[in-house]
């Protein structure tokens, strides 16, 4: 594993880089069985490393999706012990994705837990 929970210095709890991480590395998964359901986002399960991925308006991870799950990507090499984060507000990929998956861009997301 290439990062553990530990103390953040942004909010609470974080993950942070245990080894140097490359840019475009696939941490993992975040989020699982994403869809939609009357026109509104459905997001299943959380994984710890989405549940622990903090905000920054300086992030170096992006979330991608990854036929019907959203993954945890690196954005620039990270060094050991600095903080995974990402820009909650910029999701371009998560965006694009859903545009071209269903008829109108989705304004509302909810969140779903099936546990």
């Amino acid at each position: 594993m290439v990062y553990k929970i530990d103390k953040s210095k942004i909010h609470g709890d974080g993950l942070l880089a245990t080894s140097s991480i490359p840019n475009n590395t696939d941490v993992g998964l975040t989020h699982m069985s994403i869809g939609t359901m009357n026109g509104k986002l459905i997001i299943g399960d959380i994984t710890e490393l989405g549940r622990f991925s903090n905000h920054s308006v300086e992030p170096n991870c992006e979330y991608r999706v990854i036929k019907k799950n959203i993954h945890l990507f690196t954005i620039r090499d990270i060094a050991i012990g600095e903080e995974l984060v990402v820009d909650y507000n910029r999701n371009k990929e998560i965006s694009a994705n859903l545009e071209s998956d269903v008829d109108s861009y989705i304004k509302k997301v909810v969140y779903y837990s099936t546990r």
